[in-house]
């Protein structure tokens, strides 16, 4: 039986973006980088002998706007450390240089995973992908306990809608646009 469900998002009087939004929901997810980023897909499976490592699998960057053509192939593990389901609220920011970026906050059951896992790859990286895509590759720092965050928003409507993104990503089902 299909439900129906009335949305109501405060601040967004802008019809079609609102569906545009909505029906681009995201699923993000956090994988652990092997290798990469390589030109190509064949160089990978060169570097491995054709065959990929168990439990593997090659993923697609995105490159960012402006980036001509910069698109790469990352080595990561099947499955994700954490998914948007793992997600417990996403909002636009500024870092200290004034860039907007989105925060994202894990719940509380992913929290001590996340911690356990990013304590453990310091100095490695982790892929931080949005439908099947990687939007960047950075450093594990330190321990990360429940918040993240993704860079390279253009502006503060780019946050937003990606913070939005995130938080439709993370429902546990998928938005159908009636009206």
């Amino acid at each position: 039986a299909e439900s129906e469900i009335l949305i109501s998002l405060p601040g967004l009087d802008d019809p079609a973006r609102v569906k545009s939004i909505l029906q681009t929901a995201a699923l993000l997810e956090l994988y652990e980088v092997k290798d990469g980023p390589f030109p190509r897909q064949e160089d990978a499976l060169a570097k491995n002998g054709g065959v990929l490592p168990l439990n593997t699998k090659l993923m697609r960057s995105q490159p960012r706007a402006g980036d001509q053509g910069n698109e790469g192939w990352y080595l990561v593990t099947r499955t994700p450390v954490i998914t948007g389901r793992d997600l417990r609220d996403a909002k636009p920011a500024q870092d200290e240089f004034g860039k907007w970026e989105t925060e994202f906050v894990l719940s509380q059951d992913a929290k001590g995973r996340f911690g356990r896992f990013t304590e453990s790859n310091v100095g490695n990286r982790l892929a931080i992908a949005l439908d099947s895509q990687i939007r960047s590759a950075p450093t594990i720092q330190s321990r990360i306990e429940d918040r993240g965050r993704i860079t390279g928003a253009s502006s503060t409507q780019d946050a937003s809608d990606l913070a939005l993104v995130l938080r439709a990503g993370s429902l546990p089902a998928g938005v159908v646009y009636l009206q």
